[in-house]
């Protein structure tokens, strides 16, 4: 026995451990009883029941109200909970439950049929004309009515990090990097607290159960199975098509696209990112890919750095929208390149004179390029004439790898892209 319970401690030592904060089912008559509760007169009221706590949603303008209870204040960890809104036929919801924790909070805005997060922000990003909390809210996925959906909020306040996920997805549904987990909750204590917004259009109730806060440990799990391929698509992804060059592993190819939102209605770009990998599928990655694609987050860029230095390997694909005007310089990603980049669109080369890419059985030809100036570790992989078209470095247990051609120039038979050449590059450095 006492070499079993050793044994346990090792396991622990070594994968990290996970601690319940605070759980609650809310099928117990008794399950509200070390809630504080502020309600409206003839607002919302919160009873349990056996199949849990039912937030009942008053047609009343401002007739909310809320109930929480302290908890303690943890650095990283999630907060899971099931929640079904509950209507029957004629019965139109507003914005109905609030669930809040420490200075992350959501609501249901059953009125578009989504739940959606909020963080105190300032006036200038609020949304426009909306002047009410809560401000600067975003979307974070579809809410399905009369149905139980599992819910995760996952955090880590060393990081600014807050994950959402709906369902039993594996990426979040949104992430937000660069916001305070803790904010007032620091001095003041923290809080969980479950809420109605009071502002339905008639009388509804909104069912949760299964509440539980887990602290999660700060190991990295360096055991982890590198299987999947993150590649963030960008403007040149139809001349590199990630499903082809990586056919071999196509069933574990995750993509996050850079796309416009919508029509742009002044001259600014407005692509972004919609979704992003969570920290827990980086932990798996063994390819991060930036397909003609710009940066992301330096947070996040910390974490791939962390999967690279683990065995994961980040490759860059030159376009014009990731080595010229993609955001990489000055920042951890930037840094770690095997070549030097600036913010210029500094492309060389034309369209009459076509360099021939050596090294590779299937010819290919390249018309333009960014100049690569080598960082300390580099090795040229592929060249076209004299220029280094392919380079690579170790860092850490895995590598880091840039093309540094790019997808433009006349679309020939023989350009790079439409021959084996880029798929003989690719497997170069990935074998």
């Amino acid at each position: 026995m006492k070499f079993i319970f050793l044994l346990l401690l090792t396991a622990l030592s070594v994968f990290g451990a996970e601690k319940v904060i605070f759980s609650e089912t809310f099928t117990k008559p008794d399950a509200l009883k070390a809630w504080r509760q502020i309600l409206k007169k003839d607002g919302a009221v919160f009873t349990v029941a056996p199949d849990g706590l039912h937030v009942n949603h008053k047609h009343l303008k401002n007739g909310g109200g809320f109930i929480e209870i302290p908890v303690p204040l943890i650095k990283k960890g999630r907060l899971d909970f099931d929640v079904e809104v509950v209507l029957k036929q004629g019965q139109r919801p507003g914005i109905g439950l609030m669930v809040e924790l420490y200075n992350i909070s959501t609501f249901f805005h059953d009125g578009c049929r989504d739940w959606r997060m909020y963080f105190p922000e300032a006036n200038v990003k609020r949304l426009p004309y909306f002047n009410i909390e809560p401000v600067g809210h975003h979307k974070i996925s579809s809410v399905a009515r009369n149905k139980k959906i599992h819910y995760r909020i996952r955090f880590d306040e060393e990081s600014d990090l807050v994950e959402f996920y709906a369902g039993d997805m594996k990426d979040p549904a949104t992430a937000r990097y660069d916001v305070s987990v803790f904010g007032h909750a620091f001095y003041r204590g923290g809080y969980l607290r479950i809420g109605s917004f009071g502002y339905a259009p008639s009388d509804y109730y909104s069912r949760i159960t299964n509440l539980t806060l887990t602290e999660e440990d700060n190991t990295v799990n360096h055991t982890a199975v590198r299987d999947q391929i993150l590649v963030f698509e960008g403007m040149g992804s139809d001349h590199y098509v990630m499903k082809k060059l990586f056919s071999r592993e196509t069933k574990n190819i995750r993509s996050y696209r850079w796309e416009s939102s919508g029509a742009c209605p002044g001259n600014f770009n407005n692509c972004q990112y919609f979704k992003m990998p969570g920290f827990a599928t980086l932990d798996n990655a063994k390819y991060i890919i930036f397909n003609d694609a710009p940066n992301v987050q330096k947070t996040l860029q910390k974490k791939m750095l962390e999967a690279v230095s683990n065995g994961a390997h980040l490759i860059i694909m030159g376009g014009l929208f990731t080595l010229g005007n993609g955001d990489f310089v000055n920042t951890p990603i930037g840094d770690a390149l095997p070549v030097k980049v600036d913010k210029k669109w500094n492309l060389a080369g034309d369209s009459k004179t076509p360099l021939a890419i050596s090294g590779t059985k299937n010819k290919g030809i390249l018309y333009y390029y960014f100049p690569a100036e080598l960082t300390p570790g580099a090795e040229v992989i592929f060249k076209a004439g004299n220029v280094p078209v392919m380079v690579s470095k170790k860092y850490g247990k895995g590598r880091i790898s840039v093309f540094c051609g790019t997808p433009a120039g006349p679309d020939v038979k023989n350009a790079f892209w439409r021959t084996g050449c880029l798929q003989e590059m690719l497997d170069k450095i990935i074998l």
